[in-house]
């Protein structure tokens, strides 16, 4: 809603939208002159970024605060206006900051929200943006030119802005990790990147990724919460980092939303928490012209984009539960109704359970609607699966940006949850809701003539139980008793938040809104046994993390995903299943996502249908939680006590058998018998190097890739052991070159392998692999005076003090020394001298090395009071850096991690690893300690890679 900003003065001057030059053309003023950037320069640049018709004032108020450093607190707006361009404003402002030499706007921001479908809208608008300011950094005429050279000439790496999206194509793309200076967008959900904010990372992320992810999102990171009152605990955890996170480099959280009040609430329930920041402001729309800090503001709900989104018409209707029928069937059948009075309109539902959208779009095939003309979307579908709905003609006619010139003679009928409750680019004509919480509602209803631009008579039934007394009964009766008032009732924002708090009180109010339990306190014990990431190498010997993104612990709130995978269909030895799954990682677009209950729900189902027949019993399927793998039998999985498998399926992945059925690629369903559709090779991230497989029958062996070749032959007879060498005889021929076969399972007669492209994957490497797999060796002396002008680099960019600079560069040049050990140069197959830092072997000998880890070595060498260093280096955070560069030291090594050296100075840097951790962590702060060991971590990535020729 629109409120005047507290405190501030208003004055009567009126300043209308001013009309800015031709998009993509150059802007005559000089955008980096003077210290505000005048409206009609920014919405040039603006235009140029988005590909928007302007911009809004609002949006240039909060890119000047933006610029300045001034980070609200809040952007409190109603929905359809547009939050998401933050994305494109913090761009534009840190783009300005870099070229004046300032640190005030932080080099990459984390855009979270806790919606699947809309970390894939976010993630488009951030590829769009990137785009657009790589073709203006080619371009001298482009009005985003300078901008976009200050962005590319901020880190050492050739890009101007990284994107990486924690799910889906790039969800293992970690090159925004790899260069500490390098501008950077980062989108995901809550679980996502908020794991990675407390060192606990979820997914395919290791000890030493923990610390080094947490370090780039806790500092120098703008951390947006978008629709916040999803995930009101994680905006409390938010508000007790910012408390505790003391910085080096710039942090700050901004909570967004249409309906603030449960972040609020849960905030002032929460020990602790009751204070907000007197420095910070919540950011509304400005409904009077108004001086903030000295410079005036002009009136913002006058933009026409503003006033049709916050006027929009949207007649509410109510129309009570019938039981008998179900809310599913009810909102069917008034849709069908609705279609035969708007034949061409496009009419949502939003149903609260994937069962209720099930059964309503079997209610509207049942009366004549064909599959055509419906749409189903939820949150537990295949990221696969969901793309290709959002990618398709039907959901086309939903978007907001279609052209609305065109007339269709037929309806269509999108049906969905709640994930497209919040930020999806949805405008329906008519909507139908199942009554929620207050602040679920009011994003629902963003859904339906969202731009304000509907000719039609927008209409919304709400049905719901009157009878009902938590939030969503409350909101039913309260919506009834408006609209039986005597006047209409719109969902429009300016008038409907309003309408529906009216005349109550404080305790009525609360009843309308979800009450979320508050996370636990997040005290500094606990933040040092979340930042000890290699004392628990596996998250489930850690604290669970979960407990302080979401505060409940209900099984409602608790989710599992699952893959179905052909190989598994053909593997009966769960070591053969483990390699195999373990070669080819699942993806993220390759997971369907669903409650834990429901997860178990089917789980039993699979084993019922398991028992009964001996060849699908025999089959595995694979539990991956925190890191680690176990493995089942169908028919031996542990169905008989709920809570045995509840606590083994909680948070992880499972993998299935496609013919473990399921699955049908909308819905889950444990009737299913069907085989699932195994989508592995389609759903792979693009960042990555591709695998394949190779599939073999009675010695012939074929792959499902698009561009394969023809089957080829092999002996049928050829076993187990043999199986590899024998396809790598034909491979070729079947992938072309360039691919690597890395494993396989089964004989000649039925069999699988897996193939790698064959390309250098530094990122998928960590520990001494890293070494590996280069053109050429690398020499140590080279590979360390690279590290050590890498890290001048950074440090130089970042404008580092000179300790901590000098002590930055000196861990960087010397973070490889103990590489130069015998054992350790033959386990990359080094005998002469002189030694090597990378090797151009494909395979560490393990055994040769016995445990030892170079970079404990490192610190020996370095250790003794004797070896000096410059005076403007700290020698303790020096040895920790160097010790901490893959991973270990948080707190400690292992005693083998000694390896074949038995002295007395050795086992005493090891013993005092522990207690130089804990004392620097104490002096400098969880995040900036593991921010300092990215930037050595970082250099060594850049100098690998300038080494292998792929910077």
């Amino acid at each position: 809603m629109a409120v005047p900003a507290g405190g501030h003065r208003r004055v009567d001057r009126r300043e209308g939208p001013a009309e800015g030059p031709r998009p993509g053309g150059r802007v005559s003023a000089d955008v980096f002159a003077g210290d505000v950037l005048p409206f009609d320069a920014f919405d040039e640049l603006y235009r140029a970024l988005t590909g928007h018709d302007g911009a809004c004032r609002w949006q240039h108020r909060l890119f000047t605060d933006l610029e300045a450093g001034r980070f609200p607190t809040d952007i409190e707006l109603a929905t359809g206006l547009g939050k998401t361009s933050i994305i494109a404003l913090w761009v534009l402002a840190l783009g300005r900051a870099l070229a004046r030499k300032s640190s005030t706007v932080p080099r990459r921001l984390a855009y979270v929200v806790d919606r699947r479908v809309v970390v894939d809208q976010a993630s488009e608008i951030a590829e769009q943006v990137r785009e657009r300011l790589e073709q203006a950094a080619k371009d001298e005429q482009h009005a985003l030119y300078k901008i976009a050279i200050a962005l590319k000439n901020a880190g050492c790496t050739s890009s101007v802005v990284e994107v990486s999206t924690l799910r889906g194509q790039r969800a293992l793309d970690t090159r925004w990790r790899d260069d500490p200076t390098r501008p950077a967008i980062i989108v995901g959900t809550v679980d996502m990147i908020g794991s990675r904010l407390l060192f606990s990372a979820y997914g395919r992320v290791g000890p030493w990724g923990r610390a080094l992810e947490a370090g780039l999102i806790g500092q120098d990171c703008l951390l947006v919460l978008d629709e916040a009152h999803l995930c009101s605990p994680f905006a409390t955890t938010l508000t007790a980092i910012e408390r505790l996170i003391g910085t080096l480099a710039p942090f700050a959280v901004v909570r967004m939303g249409a309906t603030m009040e449960p972040v609020r609430d849960l905030l002032r329930r929460t020990p602790g928490l009751l204070e907000e920041p007197t420095t910070r402001r919540v950011f509304q729309l400005l409904d009077a012209d108004t001086v903030i800090d000295g410079r005036t503001w002009p009136k913002e709900t006058d933009d026409k984009k503003v006033s049709d989104r916050l006027n929009a018409k949207k007649k509410l209707e109510v129309e009570a539960l019938d039981a008998d029928i179900g809310v599913g069937a009810q909102l069917a059948g008034w849709a069908i109704e609705k279609s035969k009075t708007d034949s061409g309109a496009g009419i949502g539902v939003v149903v609260n359970t994937v069962a209720e959208v099930r059964k309503c779009a079997a209610a509207l095939r049942a009366g004549g609607v064909p599959d055509e003309q419906v749409v189903t979307l939820t949150g537990s579908m295949r990221g696969w699966d969901r793309d290709a709905v959002v990618e398709s003609e039907k959901y086309a006619r939903f978007k907001s940006e279609r052209d609305r010139k065109v007339a269709f003679d037929a309806p269509i009928f999108l049906v969905a949850t709640s994930c497209i409750e919040v930020g999806a680019n949805i405008d329906c004509d008519h909507l139908g809701v199942e009554t929620c919480a207050a602040d679920s509602l009011i994003q629902r209803l963003g859904r339906v003539n969202r731009l304000g631009a509907s000719t039609r008579d927008v209409t919304v039934r709400l049905v719901g139980d009157k009878k009902g007394t938590d939030p969503a009964g409350k909101v039913f009766v309260r919506v009834q008793t408006l609209v039986t008032g005597g006047q209409e009732v719109h969902g429009s924002p300016a008038t409907f938040p309003t309408r529906l708090r009216d005349g109550l009180d404080d305790v009525e109010e609360r009843g309308l809104f979800d009450v979320r339990v508050p996370p636990p306190a997040l005290t500094g014990a606990v933040l040092d046994d979340f930042a000890m990431t290699s004392k628990h190498p596996n998250a489930g010997a850690r604290p669970d993390v979960g407990r302080w993104l979401h505060g409940s612990v209900e099984d409602s709130s608790l989710y599992v995903d699952l893959a179905w995978r052909a190989e598994l269909d053909r593997l009966t030895k769960p070591d053969d299943a483990e390699r195999l799954v373990a070669a080819f990682p699942v993806g993220a677009r390759e997971t369907a996502r669903c409650p834990l209950y429901e997860a178990v729900d089917l789980l039993k189902a699979v084993r019922g249908r398991a028992v009964e027949d001996d060849a699908l019993g025999a089959r595995v399927l694979l539990v991956m939680r925190y890191g680690e793998t176990t493995t089942f039998r169908l028919r031996d999985l542990p169905t008989d006590d709920d809570g045995e498998l509840r606590a083994a399926l909680h948070g992880a992945t499972v993998v299935l058998p496609t013919s473990a059925g399921g699955y049908d690629g909308q819905f889950m369903n444990p009737a299913l018998k069907q085989p699932v559709s195994d989508i592995a090779e389609q759903a792979q991230p693009t960042s990555r190097a591709q695998r394949r497989r190779l599939w073999i029958n009675s010695g012939q062996v074929t792959t499902t890739s698009a561009n394969g070749g023809e089957p080829q032959q092999i002996e049928s007879d050829a076993d187990a052991e043999d199986l590899l060498r024998e396809v790598e005889d034909v491979a070729d021929e079947l992938l072309g070159r360039g691919w690597r076969l890395v494993e396989s399972a089964g004989t000649g007669t039925r069999g699988v392998v897996v193939a790698r492209e064959d390309r250098r994957a530094l990122e998928e490497a960590e520990g001494d692999d890293g070494s590996l797999g280069f053109q050429e060796d690398v020499l140590l002396t080279q590979h360390v005076g690279d590290a050590r002008t890498k890290a001048t680099e950074l440090c130089q960019r970042l404008s580092l003090p000179t300790e901590l600079r000098d002590t930055v560069i000196e861990a960087a040049g010397q973070h490889d020394l103990g590489k130069d050990r015998p054992w350790w140069q033959r386990g990359v197959g080094r005998i002469e001298k002189p030694a090597v830092a990378k090797s151009d072997r494909s395979r560490f000998d393990h055994k040769i090395n016995r445990g030892y880890r170079h970079e404990l070595g490192s610190v020996v060498d370095l250790a003794d009071d004797k070896v000096t260093l410059p005076p403007t280096v700290d020698r303790e955070l020096c040895l920790h850096l160097m010790a901490a560069h893959h991973g270990h030291a948080r707190p400690g090594f292992r005693v083998e991690a000694l390896g074949p050296i038995v002295t007395d100075e050795a086992k005493r840097v090891l013993a005092q690893t522990p207690a130089r951790f804990a004392k620097l962590q104490a002096k400098v702060g969880w995040w900036a300690l593991a921010w300092l060991e990215a930037l050595v971590k970082g250099a060594d990535v850049l100098a690998s890679r300038d080494e292998e020729g792929s910077l």
